[in-house]
């Protein structure tokens, strides 16, 4: 987990990416996270994300800075939410962001949370010397009650 850092949207390419391009920077950056479901995209993942209304189609086969995002975005929440909430959730934040802000508070978000789990940058580690079981459990315990709570906010929008 200390090992993931997501591009920051100026590192993400300037120019329209064809499919494969945008699954191998995405295999890439999310190679550090478990890969228990297997691969974190495929290009069947991404054409279902546009099929599902999760990812804006791309325009003549390419995709942009803003499609790049929403598949990092998309293959990241997905191992929390489902497809409909992490849509909703797009949406939502979307509503008074543009692609780039929406962006850019999801990677500082997520390096947040990584950072207090992890214990680091002075994130308090919360019991880190617990026994194994007892850091899993609470870190699954803690996982179920943070979804409970963005479905509940999702859910009022």
């Amino acid at each position: 987990m200390q090992q993931l850092t997501l591009p920051s949207w100026d590192a993400l390419p300037e120019i329209e990416l064809y499919m494969d391009q945008v699954v191998s920077i995405v295999e890439r950056a999310l190679a550090p996270l478990p890969d228990g479901e297997g691969k974190a995209v495929t290009p069947a993942m991404v054409n279902n994300y546009v099929k599902q209304k999760a990812l804006p189609p791309p325009e003549k086969k390419r995709y942009g800075r803003g499609h790049v995002a929403a598949v990092f975005m998309i293959c990241t929440l997905k191992r929390v939410l489902s497809m409909g909430e992490i849509r909703t959730l797009r949406q939502l934040l979307l509503q008074s962001r543009d692609e780039k802000e929406c962006y850019t508070l999801f990677c500082s978000e997520l390096h947040a949370a990584l950072a207090r789990v992890t214990g680091v940058q002075g994130a308090p580690a919360d019991g880190r010397d617990a026994a194994r079981d007892v850091l899993a459990l609470r870190a699954c315990c803690g996982a179920l009650a943070e979804k409970l709570r963005a479905q509940e906010l999702l859910s009022d929008s």
